[in-house]
């Protein structure tokens, strides 16, 4: 039955393996970029155990770098806009895109078929006030602007939209930066800035994988130490659901082992641990965010 559920996964797995071969044209890089992302263990563990339609708009966001890098922009922009039917995230994808965009024209489309495409896919249920609760409002939305620092009378500064913004502003034109690269520090950024769900490291795996194909040596060893980093952290959660949860569909007996989070309170506070832990990858984050933006 599970074998059943999951099977569109495989399909859509398999297909972004080519798809990211694609975008390349040696044939040693294809190879490496095609072996990465089907056999390694952080991609096989999030799809196939924790993820549930993360997989669709992933593809979405990898079938509008193969467009783009056709320079088929316009075909690009219309699969943020369908991939974010499926979960908002890829729209935070969008002003990257248009920086790329080489004419006044290609960046007005950007814009215009990215959103329309978004708000057409939610127009028949616009006036649902649960479909706007679990859509516009909730998940990765919230936590974006629902942390920051105090600056008084009831304002915030959010820690995301400041690095975002400052990604934006600081490579304003491109200047030769890859695409992809783009998108993978959209994602670093998010994920270091926010308190995220394990199911979500989906969303950046494809352009790991072009790290390990292409990258240097020294890209690729940080890219290794942020999803181990990353990965554990959600293991630290009080909920079931990322560990011994898992098991239940084996048998019940399993979901009344104890949580790692409840093991390691006997010894130290799990928030503490989560805290240094995620802390680190936010040093750890920067550092590969500056590496990724200066290798052109």
């Amino acid at each position: 039955y599970l074998f059943i559920l999951k099977f569109p996964y495989l399909i859509l797995d398999i297909l972004i393996a080519f798809l990211l071969t694609g975008l390349f044209t040696e044939i040693q890089v294809k190879k490496r970029v095609f072996i990465f992302w089907l056999f390694n263990p952080f991609s096989i563990a999030i799809l196939y155990m924790y993820s549930n339609v993360d997989i669709f708009p992933t593809f979405l966001v990898v079938l509008s770098l193969y467009f783009f890098k056709r320079c088929k922009i316009v075909f690009s922009a219309l699969m943020l806009g369908l991939g974010a039917a499926f979960k908002a995230y890829p729209l935070l994808l969008v002003p990257f895109l248009f920086l790329k965009a080489q004419t006044l024209k290609e960046k007005i489309l950007v814009i215009i078929l990215s959103f329309g495409t978004f708000f057409l896919s939610i127009l028949p249920f616009i006036n649902s006030v649960a479909f706007r609760q679990s859509t516009l409002t909730s998940g990765l939305t919230t936590r974006i602007v629902s942390s920051g620092l105090d600056i008084g009378f009831g304002e915030i500064l959010m820690p995301t939209i400041i690095l975002l913004s400052i990604l934006f502003f600081w490579r304003k034109g491109g200047f030769g930066i890859e695409l992809w690269r783009y998108y993978l520090v959209v994602f670093v950024l998010i994920f270091i800035s926010i308190h995220f769900h394990i199911q979500w490291l989906l969303w950046f795996m494809p352009m790991f994988a072009m790290i390990y194909a292409v990258g240097s040596r020294d890209e690729i060893n940080l890219s290794i130490y942020f999803l181990l980093i990353a990965f554990l952290i959600p293991i630290l959660y009080t909920d079931k659901s990322m560990t011994v949860g898992l098991l239940s569909v084996i048998s019940p007996v399993y979901d009344l082992l104890p949580m790692p989070s409840t093991a390691l309170a006997k010894f130290y506070d799990p928030k503490v641990v989560e805290g240094v832990l995620h802390s680190g990858l936010f040093g750890l984050g920067l550092v590969l965010s500056f590496r990724l933006m200066n290798n052109k």
